[in-house]
């Protein structure tokens, strides 16, 4: 009794499997397994530590932006850049680490350039150290850093930057080598010690997702697998579903979906799918979090709000109606959709409200009482 796109995916996936690095295969299957197994197994609710009396979102710095070139959008830069110095002076030489994992476009370095050449390339305080920590399948054996000099580079990075592509086979690479226990690490908790500073976790599409509990994502795209097979037609390259991919976990309860209003080379609009996705999710209580691809979703101090990047972000492969705006989702009791436009100039909203239905339903309540809109 599956649902046709779950059969469907199940057969791409054998289909493409051969094309695809072994690192990725198993936990493609995995994920259309578990989102399989979640039309009749009930969803545990994503937890997250909350012990700390200044709430368990106090210590998170993040900046999630629709799309990966977004990240140099000078807004969306000087976000990052204004977390990263945590309120310290900006001393004539001040200079920040940021650290690039390039993993989901297996550390390719035209990626590399289009998302940190604004940091780089900075000609007054602070300046930017940028590094790049090649990780991926692409890296020969014997080249791959080894576990400390992982471990070192993230624990001394002021900026932790992700890059867009392919989420499922970056997040699996990093539960491999353990990287992802590395950065929980140099993140901390809200009552831990704060020996290097907060560290700002970043990035767009994948770096986005990277930071949520799970994703929206394009990971089933054959054009961003490891060994694209170079016979694929047209119609083969837009032959394929969107899937639900696991983040990190920093941001629980939600599903990232990065290219909001956009539409990839499927023809698929991604708020529609999206919706269908958040509709067939056994939680219930799952929160759908859409970033517009020239905005930024910023987490400090334990409350959200938007960046828009300005509409000079260039082209790009998906069609965009650029709204700048971050979008919150829910399914209502009654099987609709409740939908909150956040937009640049809205006041910041705490992360735990922001991960609650009740919070959003009780202002459902309240716009049903007044009779105005949301």
């Amino acid at each position: 009794h599956l649902p046709v796109v779950l059969t469907r995916d199940l057969v791409y996936a054998a289909r493409t499997a051969r094309s695809m690095p072994s690192s990725l295969v198993q936990p493609l299957i995995l994920s259309v397994a578990l989102v399989t197994a979640s039309f009749s197994i009930p969803a545990v609710v994503d937890s997250f530590e909350t012990s700390s009396s200044m709430g368990p979102f106090s210590h998170l710095r993040v900046v999630a932006a629709g799309r990966g070139r977004s990240m140099c959008l000078p807004p969306i830069v000087d976000k990052v850049l204004d977390l990263a110095q945590g309120g310290r002076p900006v001393t004539e030489d001040a200079t920040l680490r940021l650290l690039y994992l390039g993993t989901a476009t297996y550390d390719e370095d035209d990626a590399f350039q289009a998302q940190t050449h604004a940091y780089s390339s900075r000609t007054a305080p602070p300046y930017v150290d940028v590094k790049k920590l090649d990780v991926s399948e692409c890296v020969p054996i014997d080249q791959l850093p080894s576990k400390d000099d992982m471990s070192t580079h993230i624990q001394t990075a002021d900026i932790i930057m992700v890059s867009g592509g392919n989420t499922l086979y970056a997040v699996n690479r990093w539960k491999q080598l353990g990287m992802d226990r590395m950065i929980r690490q140099r993140v901390g908790s809200p009552s831990g010690e704060d020996t290097n500073g907060r560290v700002v976790l970043c990035g767009g599409s994948a770096g986005a997702i990277a930071w949520f509990s799970h994703g929206h994502s394009d990971s089933m795209d054959p054009t961003t697998f490891l060994n694209v097979d170079p016979h694929l037609t047209d119609e083969q390259k837009a032959d394929w579903s969107y899937i639900r991919v696991d983040g990190l976990g920093y941001i629980p309860n939600t599903l990232c979906v990065p290219h909001y209003d956009a539409t990839q080379s499927n023809g698929l609009p991604r708020t529609q799918d999206s919706d269908e996705m958040l509709r067939q999710a056994e939680n219930k209580h799952l929160v759908c979090v859409g970033i517009d691809e020239n905005a930024a979703f910023v987490v400090n101090d334990g409350y959200f709000s938007v960046v828009a990047g300005g509409s000079n972000g260039g082209g790009g492969d998906s069609t965009s109606m650029t709204s700048e705006c971050c979008h919150v989702k829910i399914v209502q009791d009654d099987g609709q959709f409740f939908h909150q436009m956040v937009r640049a100039e809205d006041p910041a909203i705490p992360i735990e409200s922001l991960i609650d239905t009740n919070h959003w339903k009780s202002r459902i309540d309240a716009i049903g009482k007044s009779g105005n809109t949301a």
